[in-house]
């Protein structure tokens, strides 16, 4: 059979998007605050030294992308007292991430491209039907 028919012929076992996270610096964090996020943060936050100041340190950004328990980790700072207004972890609505998995009978990327071709044929079905010749 085909997944048509009965969802356990489906090759796809779950399939899912979220939207791209994004941290937004609101202020600079410097000195012993930014000593102490980079500890809480290291993967986000990383210290360097402050070019304007001798000796002071200050945050410079770099990425969590694909560390969920970073990003949570920051999610919450940004509502809490000393970190309150100085970033906040915002969602990028124009790029989304796309996951699929697979039962094993195709591949995941071979799934996508099933699932395209299918979307086409249903939008050309879709003009068709709505602007008639």
């Amino acid at each position: 059979g085909i997944g048509r028919e009965h969802a356990k012929w489906s090759p796809v076992a779950t399939a899912w998007y979220k939207l791209e996270p994004e941290i937004k610096m609101l202020k600079p964090v410097e000195g012993e605050l930014a000593e102490a996020l980079a500890g809480l943060c290291p993967k986000t936050f990383k210290l360097v030294k402050d070019g304007r100041s001798k000796g002071r340190q200050k945050i410079e950004l770099t990425s969590a992308q694909g560390d969920e328990m970073e990003l949570e980790r920051i999610r919450h700072l940004s509502g809490e007292e000393p970190w309150e207004g100085h970033f906040k972890l915002q969602k990028i609505k124009t790029h989304f991430i796309f996951t699929i998995e697979s039962t094993g009978v195709m591949a995941p990327e071979q799934l996508f491209v099933e699932a395209i071709k299918v979307l086409m044929n249903k939008c050309d079905t879709c003009e068709r039907l709505l602007l008639p010749e």
